[in-house]
């Protein structure tokens, strides 16, 4: 999923399905156009 259409410093709330049948644990990762990470801990289910 792209953001180039959203405004610098903005918020939007990004709805992304997962398929977490048969799997223990996810990860989100992102990052910007300079490179800069962000990314969440480990969320088991």
């Amino acid at each position: 999923m792209r953001a180039t259409d959203k405004p610098a410093f903005g918020k939007f709330k990004f709805d992304i399905p997962v398929e977490a049948e048969g799997k223990t644990w996810v990860r989100f990762a992102a990052w910007d156009s300079a490179g800069n990470g962000a990314i969440t801990q480990p969320v088991s289910f």
